[in-house]
């Protein structure tokens, strides 16, 4: 963000003096990013695996058995995009004002659409349609425990109350992700394959208007969690409440 700031808001370019800081400067964030979407499709898959009624599957629903793999999905994630500290670097291209300005991407020719096909795969497509599969047999989960009676007991069978408000949070979360981060990347295919067709100043004002709104709304991803868990679960706002009136009981206690 203070990167954006710098050149949106006051127009300076900090990556032109460095190709290390350039590298870096999509290395952090598309790997952040990444992580970030892949851990929410962990969790449905965790939550799909709580609310399954065949102990084999309930079994991986283990503390330990999340640790392992959030430790095993961060590596990957890291030495996935390597690629980005190799062929990302400075190179001139015009601007809304056809002025050659210096510029921060990937290489220019094949490598430029492998890196936007491979960011659109790892960020866009694989963790929310994971989200959606999962979002729906969690949903079939939920239905099936409500109606089925237990045989030795004849009782309905209910999830317990916790697990569905996470649920439910889990469901919201992943509607929000896709709608925020689908648009930026079909804008950076369009923008590769395009790069090299002629453009008025027009459709480069254009191009970088809507460069501008998709961008935004990719980083109401990263900042809506708390707003939609606050909204959509009970026991999210409960914890929220409860650690406000601990702080605040404490520091009255202080002083």
């Amino acid at each position: 963000m203070p990167n954006r700031i710098l050149y949106d808001g006051f127009h300076t370019i900090p990556w032109i003096y460095s190709n290390t800081y350039c590298k870096l400067r999509y290395y952090i964030p598309y790997t952040a990013r990444t992580l970030s979407s892949t851990f929410i499709a962990l969790a449905c898959i965790d939550r799909f695996a709580s609310s399954s009624q065949h102990p084999k599957i309930r079994h991986f629903n283990q503390l330990k058995i999340a640790y392992t793999v959030i430790i095993i999905t961060t590596i990957l994630c890291l030495l996935i995009f390597v690629h980005v500290l190799v062929y990302f670097n400075i190179e001139l291209t015009l601007d809304q004002y056809n002025r050659l300005l210096p510029s921060c991407y990937a290489q220019r020719g094949f490598y430029r659409i492998f890196a936007d096909f491979f960011y659109l795969t790892c960020y866009t497509l694989i963790p929310p349609f994971v989200m959606t599969i999962f979002s729906i047999l969690i949903v079939r989960n939920v239905l099936k425990s409500r109606y089925q009676v237990d045989p030795t007991t004849a009782t309905i069978r209910n999830l317990r109350r916790r697990d569905q408000q996470l649920i439910v949070m889990l469901v919201f979360q992943v509607v929000s992700i896709v709608i925020t981060t689908l648009p930026h990347s079909i804008q950076k295919l369009y923008s590769t394959y395009t790069i090299n067709s002629p453009k008025t100043s027009l459709t480069l004002a254009q191009n970088n208007f809507v460069l501008q709104l998709v961008r935004s709304i990719s980083y109401i991803n990263h900042a809506s969690s708390f707003y939609v868990f606050t909204l959509s679960g009970q026991i999210f706002r409960y914890e929220l409440f409860r650690i406000i009136n601990k702080r605040g009981g404490l520091k009255a206690s202080n002083t």
